[in-house]
């Protein structure tokens, strides 16, 4: 006997009726069969969070105003079950960090990467700044999950400070 279980529903146990004839005489027997689905079985990773969050490169850089930093944020579903995840920056140059996309879907062990783009604006400062990457993800169930990536910038200033020193000459 085949059974296709293609589109049964897992943990659900059915009951099927085979009427079986023996030929040559009048006597009929029916039987009923169970058949219980499972779930395929799928291992997931060794890793014990639900999410794996990275982001490339890490450390501290320094830049000038109007230069550009690229991250690669990358993000793993460790679960057996789609995902929704979205990106965001917080702090410093919050308004001036771009993603090639801000949420994306993440299948059952999936995992995608992301460009973060961060631009120190024209004017900022000589300073020390401790921006951060948000990664939301959210389960099929509501359950939301919060990974920050902090990253520190020094900016160095734009206006040189000069200090001619001159004696006239005798």
């Amino acid at each position: 006997l085949l059974v296709d279980t293609t589109n049964a529903d897992a943990g659900v146990v059915h009951e099927i009726n085979l009427m079986t004839s023996v030929s040559g005489g009048s006597a009929c027997d029916s039987r009923i069969l169970t058949l219980n689905v499972s779930a395929p079985l799928i291992q997931p990773p060794d890793d014990s969070e639900p999410f794996s969050v990275g982001l490339d490169p890490t450390g501290q850089f320094s830049l000038r105003p109007g230069e550009k930093l690229d991250f690669i944020v990358t993000v793993a579903n460790n679960r057996g079950e789609k995902a929704f995840v979205d990106f965001r920056s917080l702090g410093d140059f919050a308004q001036n960090t771009q993603f090639s996309l801000v949420s994306v879907d993440l299948a059952a062990y999936e995992t995608k990467q992301v460009t973060a783009t961060v631009k120190v604006p024209a004017g900022t400062p000589a300073e020390n700044f401790h921006p951060l990457i948000r990664v939301r993800a959210t389960t099929n169930e509501g359950l939301q999950y919060y990974y920050e990536m902090p990253y520190d910038v020094f900016v160095y200033s734009e206006a040189i400070n000069l200090e001619v020193r001159n004696t006239p000459a005798a």
